[in-house]
């Protein structure tokens, strides 16, 4: 018999997929929305599209959206799949698409904001990539493993990246936890990102 007295609810099977799924939505989403953005500058598209074509807003929400979906497809087969074989709550499927979808846009935005800082191919896959591993390293440290004051600190640093929120969605969505503020706080990060990718591209070029 368990009795849950403090902390987390979910299982640690369930908070396992939960991570393994969410660093995949990380890197397919991040890395193909930074590419994405840099190649247009690389191949010298991208002065041509903004000169009539698209907008630059417009052209931005491009990426994210089609980054976002191609990360929402393939973690949503790797969820599925996952699914089949530890027993998950297929009634709670619309929770773990919404949790994807919008961990998928933070990750995207934060993506272009990095190709559009980058400006390269090389240079913005490698910087999402150096990003990335620190990012889901800080998120992941349980908060009795350091002292408290400075798990605020590291909780408030992973509070600016997509991967926390888009880890405690998606256990919620797993574990029929809370889904609303996670869901909120991406939304404000992926509208944080797109406005420091948008603002990036004055100097694209």
């Amino acid at each position: 018999e368990q009795t849950n007295v403090s902390g987390a609810t979910s299982s640690l099977s369930s908070f396992f997929v939960a991570v393994a799924v969410t660093v995949s939505l990380m890197f397919v989403a991040l890395l193909l929305a930074a590419g994405l953005l840099a190649l247009e500058r690389e191949q010298h598209a991208f002065g041509r599209l903004v000169r009539g074509l698209v907008s630059r807003t417009g052209l931005l929400s491009e990426k994210v959206l089609l980054a976002a979906l191609c990360a929402l497809a393939v973690c949503l087969l790797m969820l599925c799949g996952l699914a089949a074989i530890t027993g998950l709550d297929w009634a709670r499927a619309p929770a773990w698409l919404a949790a994807l979808a919008a961990g998928g846009l933070g990750f995207a935005a934060m993506g272009t904001a990095i190709g559009a800082l980058a400006r390269e191919v090389e240079a913005a896959s490698l910087l999402a990539f150096a990003l990335a591993l620190p990012i889901a390293f800080l998120a992941l440290v349980p908060s009795g493993a350091v002292d408290d004051s400075l798990f605020t600190v590291i909780d408030g640093v992973s509070s600016l990246f997509p991967f926390k929120p888009s880890l405690n969605a998606l256990d919620a969505a797993i574990s029929g936890g809370g889904l609303a503020g996670p869901l909120a706080h991406l939304l404000a990060l992926t509208l944080g990102f797109a406005l420091l990718g948008r603002l990036a591209l004055r100097r694209f070029g």
